[in-house]
């Protein structure tokens, strides 16, 4: 009953906003959503063509709950006062909410499918228990989204939609509310955050306009050379003897006949891949993941096998453009569920036993186990735990199953909570 009276009551509303004497507040609203590029003289103006999903949707609830028109009130101000008489219970303190709420940055800390989350508000501080079903099927752990919440028979659920962010948005969207939230409380001294989120809220919808016009992050190799993806292809005079001298190759790991994983030995930590080699009935194919092992692998190659090989030519690609060349794979997989989630697990498991004593880059070149001794690298390290937890979390979602890695906070004293 309530989720129909909210309904009717958004219905009404817009209907209400599309009325001319709101026409020059929504063109002004619109540029300051989305900037003067877009030119909007009706509300179906502003809405048209709007991108991501739920571009339209988070617009409309800042639109009649936030944005100030000239006389300084809402929307839903103005509708109030002119249906104050028709009004019910149920519809006044749901108007009141809306008029009294504000957008906020959220981290997801908890999924209970098909009910709800614990919601921790990042700007405010405090965690709220939310009803929500149908987001249950795409929101996961450590997933940071912008939300307006209001009351429903005594629970939190989320008004309209909901503005994701990547998880690695956390600690740069909090730097920059906090760095506006001190500029603000100069021009409204004592402000409230509740004030300042309410008359700040396109703040996000900018953020992520921003983000997405970002040219894509560098990818870099454990060297520290930018990522490429790389392919040299040989010609091959007379295969056995290839093969014979591959095998003799410290470097070169036989894990299939003909294929051969390329691995830089030496390492007390164990071998680290640097590429593969497979061998065709005529052809060979080196590939790598930067220019300078293309350089290394080639000199391997030609060093040992070289007599019996033929340079043809080098490929190189950015490794964005390869990803998108590739497009997604369609074919399922033939390996049995049970025995891809156990073989997943397994894999990941050693990885990542591997990696809390190998240096990350991101640690200024500590490992996570030496990181977590200050402060500050407790800090970057639970990012980064955040982020594996967040990947795997949606990994279980769409596959049915992911990597567990609960044990990493407890192994380097962290509690994912603080």
């Amino acid at each position: 009953m309530e989720q129909r009276g909210r309904d009717r009551l958004i219905r009404a509303l817009l209907k209400f906003s599309r009325r001319a004497r709101f026409g020059t507040d929504i063109r002004r609203a619109a540029e300051r959503f989305w900037g003067p590029g877009l030119a909007a003289e009706t509300l179906d103006d502003a809405l048209a063509g709007m991108s991501p999903e739920w571009a339209a949707t988070m617009f409309l609830d800042w639109l009649l709950c936030d944005f100030r028109l000239a006389d300084g009130q809402t929307i839903v101000d103005h509708f109030v006062e002119q249906q104050r008489a028709t009004l019910d219970a149920f519809e006044r303190s749901y108007l009141q909410q809306l008029s009294r709420s504000c957008i906020s940055l959220y981290e997801i800390e908890d999924v209970r499918p098909e009910q709800g989350f614990t919601m921790r508000d990042l700007f405010r501080g405090g965690t709220v228990p939310v009803r929500e079903r149908l987001a249950t099927r795409s929101l996961v752990r450590w997933d940071i989204v912008a939300t307006r919440l209001i009351d429903s028979g005594g629970e939190k659920i989320i008004n309209a939609s909901v503005i994701p962010f990547r998880v690695q948005d956390r600690e740069p969207l909090l730097r920059r509310l906090r760095y506006r939230y001190t500029r603000y409380r100069k021009d409204h001294p004592g402000a409230s955050p509740e004030a300042f989120l309410k008359d700040s809220a396109e703040f996000f919808n900018h953020y992520v306009q921003e983000v997405l016009a970002l040219p894509p992050p560098q990818l870099i190799t454990a060297e520290g050379d930018p990522v490429h993806v790389c392919r040299a292809y040989y010609q091959i005079e007379d295969r056995p003897a290839v093969l014979a001298a591959l095998r003799q190759v410290p470097e070169l790991e036989e894990m299939d006949p003909g294929s051969y994983a390329w691995l830089e030995t030496g390492d007390p930590r164990g071998p680290r891949s640097l590429g593969k080699v497979e061998v065709g009935e005529r052809e060979l194919e080196l590939w790598c993941m930067s220019k300078e092992r293309l350089v290394r692998g080639k000199a391997l190659l030609e060093r040992h096998a070289g007599s019996h090989l033929i340079h043809r030519v080098d490929a190189i690609q950015d490794p964005w453009v390869a990803a998108a060349l590739a497009g997604p794979q369609e074919e399922p997989s033939a390996i049995p569920p049970d025995v891809e989630a156990a073989a997943y697990q397994a894999y990941l498991d050693d990885h990542y036993r591997r990696w809390i004593d190998q240096p990350v880059p991101f640690l200024s070149g500590l490992t996570p186990r030496q990181a977590v001794a200050t402060p500050g690298g407790r800090k970057r390290v639970a990012a980064l735990l955040r982020g594996i937890e967040n990947r795997e979390a949606r990994h279980r979602l769409e596959r049915g199953f992911g990597y567990d890695a609960a044990w990493m906070w407890r192994e380097l004293g962290l509690d994912p909570l603080v």
